[in-house]
């Protein structure tokens, strides 16, 4: 007695044809894909993520542990987070810290972590798919570093410096700023620095903000400043503004130097020469 089979095996190459073209495409991501049992026991790793060891073979990694590749410190997170997945909620995000075989090298991965339910919600398999963030890592650390350098050098300035929005909302300040009017860096930030001139004062500096350009982003004014004791200064100012790239004022970038002595100087010189004349 025959059996036609031919159903079968036609649906049995379907299926092969199948698996190796999504296999084909999983490979050919530049994304690390790894698959793991419910006891973190590895069971499929693509490409990209198998040419991380120095043996750039998956089999390597088929049977390990994904913990094993973890950061210890993240271990509990990740369990955590397993706990906490259910169908309405399947995946969870994780920024890791991995040792390269290959190279030695640490690299900083983030990874998007699923979970594969069963039809009694139950988890059979998570698939992992990780992106290597590791020069954005990099660039966000020299970034700080950077940062860090400028504010020291902006806060040991004697001068004072804000950067502010056209309006006047304060963005930015340095030390010799914030002790200039008796307020902490984080007071002035959101607060509007006209508050310190009068309305003659006002005028000017908004009249010269308003003609900066980015032919003419430099201008240079003095202004008359109260300080916390409600004490005539007067302040030098440079002005800088700070355009977009089609144009429009963002911006504007101010740092003042104290001339109070120099100006009192003038008054009574002038008052002085009044007398004799």
């Amino acid at each position: 007695v025959a059996t036609d089979i031919t159903d079968i095996k036609n649906a049995e190459d379907n299926l092969r044809i199948s698996e190796e073209k999504y296999r084909a495409i999983i490979d050919a991501q530049l994304d690390y894909i790894v698959r793991f049992y419910p006891g973190s026991v590895i069971s499929y790793v693509n490409g990209p993520l198998a040419y991380t060891h120095p043996a750039h073979d998956p089999s390597v990694f088929i049977g390990k542990k994904w913990l094993d590749f973890v950061d210890p410190s993240l271990a509990e997170t990740v369990l955590h987070n397993k706990r906490n997945l259910n169908p309405a909620n399947p995946c969870f995000r994780l920024h890791a810290k991995h040792d390269l075989p290959s190279t030695g090298k640490k690299i900083w991965v983030d990874w998007v972590i699923t979970g594969i339910f069963d039809d009694k919600n139950k988890i059979i398999e998570y698939q992992a798919v990780g992106r290597d963030v590791t020069p954005i890592v990099q660039l966000t650390a020299q970034l700080n570093e950077s940062e860090y350098r400028y504010k020291f050098l902006l806060d040991s300035m004697p001068d004072y410096v804000t950067v502010s929005k056209p309006d006047g909302t304060l963005l930015l300040v340095n030390e010799g700023y914030a002790r200039f009017v008796n307020q902490s860096i984080e007071e002035l930030i959101g607060q509007n620095y006209f508050q310190f001139l009068d309305e003659e004062e006002i005028n000017k500096l908004e009249a010269l903000i308003a003609g900066l350009s980015m032919e003419n982003p430099v201008e240079s004014t003095v202004l008359k400043w109260m300080d916390f004791e409600k004490s005539e200064n007067w302040l030098n100012w440079s002005v800088k503004g700070i355009f977009s790239s089609e144009g429009v004022l963002t911006e504007v970038l101010s740092i003042g130097h104290d001339i109070t002595a120099q100006k009192l100087a003038e008054i009574k010189l002038h008052a002085a020469l009044e007398e004799v004349n």
